[in-house]
C-alpha cells in the first residue's frame, strides 16, 4: 500500500494509549492512523491540512521525560476521536 503514504521502505512502532501499533516511517502521525485504521480515520472530523487545528497531538520519545512535540494549547484535545476511531 503507498497511496496516500509517503514513501517508506519498513515500518516502526509507535505506543498509543498504551497500545502498541506498526506504522510506515515518514509518515506524518494522521496519516499513520489512518494507516492502522483505513476505514475510519479519513472519515473523522480531521482537516488533514492543521488549518483548523483540531488534529493537535502531543508525543514523547522513548527516553524522554517531557513531551517533546507538544502542539496546541490543550494536550488532550485529540484523546476523545483518536481512540474511537483506532479501537
Amino acid at each position: 500500500m503507498s497511496e496516500p503514504f509517503r514513501p517508506y521502505e519498513k515500518l516502526v512502532e509507535i505506543k498509543v494509549f498504551g497500545k502498541t501499533f506498526q506504522v510506515p516511517e515518514r509518515n506524518s502521525l494522521l496519516r499513520c492512523f489512518q494507516f492502522i485504521s483505513p476505514e475510519t480515520i479519513p472519515y473523522g472530523r480531521f482537516c488533514w491540512n492543521q488549518d483548523c487545528q483540531y488534529c493537535r497531538v502531543s508525543c514523547q520519545l522513548p527516553d524522554e521525560d517531557e513531551p517533546v512535540c507538544e502542539n496546541g494549547e490543550d494536550e488532550n484535545a485529540s484523546e476523545e476521536p483518536v481512540p474511537v476511531c483506532i479501537n
